[in-house]
């Protein structure tokens, strides 16, 4: 929330509208660019710290973009070293360009990149970036003489860390994207390191799928609902095609809204796993801040900030605390599900109304009944049985309720009671 001098309070997320900017977004990294813009005198110089998403949203981003470079000199930019800089797990970049005087012809004759992030390893205790870090990007970029610049990079020599791009190759990119490298991740040389491929071999004697293919008669596990839980349980056991898995849920298809959108830095870390932590990344809003708001002891009407405090703390994480849509966290699940040997799928709009657990047997022990809301046959019922059934089917749970569970008190530090047998 911010107060403006009126007492009137807006949220960060609104969209400015100003006659001097060039467009308008929500974005407050863009919005900054274009203030920044407007403050400089003509010939004015300005090096601004920005994200990354600066260099390469699309929309408003590229409008800017496309602006700055014909109504700016661009002619600099520094690829800055992850996390220290900006915020933790941030990557970000130092834009240098100075303001011009209304020309039909681009400013921007060229834009040299000085890439000190690709294999550059600092951190913010143990290993710091020091002065002596930039010396090679000072001398080369020099100040004295910036007609005279010389390039490190040539197709001799690939490992050159500055590069020079002219003003037709950048409006080329999609999207006017800024955001480019070329140095080969040393990490991802090695073939033994690159990130396995996104859909993995088929396993053999998978479980036919399609609306009229019957459901299975025994299964490994059965779980219930799919919300985050039970799919990040059945996004793990998809990896082991030797597990059969079922998953359910009763209605008819993936969320639309989101019910819960935070995520915390230790899930995060957890997404790395599935490999989607980077795509997350892209795709949210960090919460790198919370501010705290009351009432004006001057003027009760208006409120203002009482306190302002780092959201994750140094060191804590290389992972952002984000926002993202719970919808959009479930297609995250379901796409590593699909890829997985076991070409694993939900089974929509069938709910669990009972089990029972029979005690005499080893084999497939847990009996689970199944109410059909699939609309192939209106709710006719369907018996599976399994080894083990996980109850992820939320406050009102139909796989509690059936072990005798009950739903614990709003606010309780504890779930349930443990009960014998397998679900």
């Amino acid at each position: 929330m911010i107060v403006g001098e009126d007492g009137r309070s807006s949220t960060e997320k609104d969209t400015i509208e100003r006659d001097d900017f060039w467009a308008t977004t929500s974005n407050k990294q863009l919005n900054f660019v274009q203030h920044i813009k407007t403050l400089l005198a003509t010939h004015g110089r300005a090096a601004v710290v920005l994200p990354d998403n600066v260099l390469f949203e699309g929309g408003a981003g590229e409008t800017i973009r496309r602006k700055l470079l014909h109504e700016c000199d661009l002619h600099t930019l520094l690829r800055l070293p992850t996390g220290l800089f900006y915020a933790q797990g941030v990557k970000a970049n130092v834009l240098f360009f100075d303001k011009k005087p209304a020309s039909e012809s681009p400013w921007t004759k060229q834009l040299w990149i000085y890439d000190l992030r690709t294999n550059k390893h600092f951190t913010l205790k143990t290993n710091p970036l020091r002065r002596e870090d930039l010396d090679e990007f000072v001398g080369l970029y020099n100040v004295g003489n910036r007609q005279k610049r010389k390039p490190t990079w040539s197709a001799e020599n690939p490992e050159g860390r500055w590069r020079v791009y002219s003003y037709d190759e950048l409006v080329a990119r999609d999207k006017a994207s800024l955001d480019i490298f070329w140095l080969k991740d040393e990490s991802l040389a090695d073939s033994d390191n690159l990130p396995p491929p996104d859909v993995k071999e088929a396993a053999p004697n998978r479980r036919n799928r399609g609306v009229h293919e019957p459901l299975p008669e025994k299964v490994d596990v059965l779980i219930s609902g799919t919300g985050p839980a039970g799919l990040c349980l059945a996004a793990q056991l998809a990896q082991f095609p030797g597990i059969e898995t079922m998953i359910v849920e009763k209605m008819p298809a993936n969320i639309i809204k989101g019910k819960a959108d935070g995520i915390n830095t230790r899930t995060m870390e957890m997404f790395q796993a599935f490999g989607f932590a980077d795509k997350v990344k892209r795709e949210t809003y960090w919460v790198n801040q919370t501010n705290f708001w009351m009432p004006d002891p001057k003027n009760p009407d208006l409120i203002r900030r009482v306190g302002r405090v780092q959201d994750v703390a140094d060191d804590s994480s290389e992972m952002p605390h984000i926002l993202i849509n719970q919808a959009r966290l479930h297609e995250l699940f379901l796409e590593v599900m699909k890829n997985s040997p076991s070409r694993l799928e939900p089974d929509y709009g069938w709910e669990v109304v009972g089990l029972t657990i029979d005690p005499s047997t080893n084999d497939h022990p847990v009996t689970v009944t199944l109410k059909d809301a699939t609309g192939v046959n209106w709710w006719a019922t369907r018996t599976v049985r399994a080894n083990y059934v996980v109850g992820c089917d939320g406050a009102h749970s139909a796989v509690r309720k059936s072990i005798g569970g009950d739903r614990p008190p709003m606010g309780a530090g504890h779930v349930g009671a443990h009960h014998p047998g397998r679900a």
